[in-house]
């Protein structure tokens, strides 16, 4: 029907060009900060400042002492090749610290791979709670692509357990303040894991990465609230009053625009090459 609305929903980043032809692109929602109908994955609440300072805080060292010392760093992985490359830096990370990964590039096993399960079951799952006992979790994307972030991310928010991302997304707008660690902003592997160990020997230094916990809440929207409410409501708006007929994009340029094409190495070279000189 002409009237109709439809929803087509990708989870992974945006590098499949071939079925998404022209004629799909007269009304779409899209990740990214200058989206206007854009559906997120969460949602990050600062607390009241009368909540916050009712919420009973965890002993200073609460986040540390909590830590097996020998359970370093954990990823879990499904994918054996990725745009990223985010393997081989995780090969080289090896090198230098210890890090437990799980899933087909692995030797660890835990829990059913179900990336769509709510959050109340997740809290649950065997592997969040085997992973909340490292000290670090790589939350690395499969692409580097501007403005992409999935619910690895906001998933290890929730947990605690400092989380270490790799990818394009500007972290610092969609993350709570000294919330996690860019493995982009070291040089390589090597010194990224010169920078875990030292956080790991200092409690204090540890649980600063956790204080803002107490003035910020995650509301996790993969895939229910407030994801598909946001959906609904947004349907529901369309309804009462229909939009407006909206400009054709032109996905593909969009797409290309979102450079998904990059790796860690040519990140990295582009980034520290560029302040030599």
């Amino acid at each position: 029907m002409e009237d109709d609305l439809w929803i087509l929903l990708i989870s992974t980043e945006y590098t499949e060009e071939s079925v998404l032809k022209r004629q799909y692109n007269s009304l779409m929602s899209r990740y990214g900060p200058t989206c206007e109908d854009g559906i997120p994955l969460s949602a990050l609440a600062k607390r009241d400042s009368q909540v916050s300072m009712g919420r009973q805080r965890p002993a200073k060292d609460y986040y540390w002492s909590g830590k097996n010392l020998t359970m370093m760093v954990a990823w879990m992985a499904s994918k054996t090749q990725t745009k990223s490359r985010r393997e081989t830096y995780v090969k080289e990370l090896k090198k230098y610290i210890k890090v437990d990964v799980y899933g087909k590039l692995g030797n660890f096993k835990c829990g059913k791979s179900n990336t769509m399960i709510n959050s109340e079951e997740w809290k649950l799952d065997e592997c969040t709670q085997k992973t909340n006992q490292y000290m670090f979790y790589l939350a690395f994307e499969n692409s580097i692509c501007r403005d992409y972030a999935t619910e690895k991310f906001y998933r290890s928010l929730q947990q605690d357990v400092i989380p270490v991302v790799m990818g394009g997304a500007d972290y610092d707008r969609i993350a709570p303040p000294n919330s996690y660690i860019d493995a982009l902003q070291f040089r390589g592997p090597k010194e990224l894991a010169d920078y875990l160990k030292f956080l790991a020997s200092n409690s204090q230094l540890y649980n600063r990465y956790f204080e803002w916990k107490t003035h910020y809440d995650i509301d996790l929207g993969h895939p229910y609230s407030p994801m598909i409410c946001d959906v609904c409501r947004k349907l529901h708006q369309f309804k009462s009053k229909p939009p407006e007929k909206p400009t054709n994009l032109n996905i593909g340029q969009w797409i290309r625009n979102a450079s998904c094409n990059w790796n860690w190495t040519q990140v990295l070279e582009q980034k520290f090459t560029a302040k030599v000189r």
